[in-house]
């Protein structure tokens, strides 16, 4: 039920922000700053470097750092927005179409969200990884924003190099480690429980050109299995002619 919860505040704090600052402001506030954390977390390896060859920052303060950047951009972003939103050509449209924009934005952010969820279970098997594995848990990681940070490129590189030499297990790389764990523990049994993750799922497999996930990838989602043939009933069994 928690997943539910998440889910509808999501969905309604997008359509309160429409109502409030119509849909340009939020939309370049959420472009400015989900868009400079990607990059972070693309980049993290060679921000935290940066951060301790200019002010010798240690890993808590480069965090910290990146996330004032991130709120700097989403500052800089409303500002924008808002002086767009004040123009006479757009402040009618934009506060009427401003609600539901939002609300469809916060419905796809949560499915942005879900899917990221599921890419975890996917990218942290509970077996043993070999070198083709860790690639593709790789990819499958990049795939999602919310998870395309999670391995850095020094992880990447010292994983795929261990994995040549002998398969390595899930439970022994930490971040996979943790991913696995957290998976297992929180959000497979979130999911599976969701009444609303499956809606918004389909909701999102839909936009064209969005997402390729759906509701039968949710954890506990009813696949439909190959009906058997039905089996033909013996004959019956000729008597035997008495003599």
């Amino acid at each position: 039920m928690l997943i539910d919860v998440v889910i509808a505040l999501i969905v309604l704090g997008g359509a309160w922000l429409g109502f409030k600052h119509g849909f340009i402001q939020p939309l370049l506030a959420e472009i400015f700053s989900l868009g400079s954390l990607a990059v972070l977390l693309h980049v993290r390896d060679g921000f935290a470097g940066l951060m301790q060859a200019l002010f010798h920052a240690n890993g808590f303060l480069a965090v910290l750092m990146g996330l004032i950047i991130v709120g700097v951009m989403g500052f800089l972003g409303a500002r924008l927005g808002e002086s767009i939103r004040k123009m006479p050509a757009v402040l009618g449209v934009d506060g009427f179409v401003g609600i539901w924009l939002q609300t469809v934005a916060g419905v796809l952010f949560a499915y942005l969200l879900i899917s990221g969820m599921v890419l975890v279970g996917r990218a942290a098997p509970a077996s043993s990884l070999n070198a083709g594995q860790v690639r593709a848990a790789e990819a499958v990681l990049d795939s999602n924003p919310f998870t395309a940070g999670v391995l850095g490129s020094t992880d990447q590189a010292a994983l795929a190099v261990q994995a040549r030499k002998a398969p390595v297990a899930a439970s022994d790389v930490p971040v996979l480690g943790g991913l696995r764990g957290l998976y297992d523990q929180i959000l497979e049994p979130q999911l599976a429980s969701s009444h609303l993750a499956s809606r918004v799922m389909g909701f999102g497999q839909r936009v064209p050109g969005f997402g390729r996930l759906g509701p039968q990838d949710l954890p506990g989602a009813h696949r439909a299995t190959p009906t058997a043939a039905p089996r033909a009933s013996p004959a019956p069994a000729t008597p035997t002619p008495k003599r």
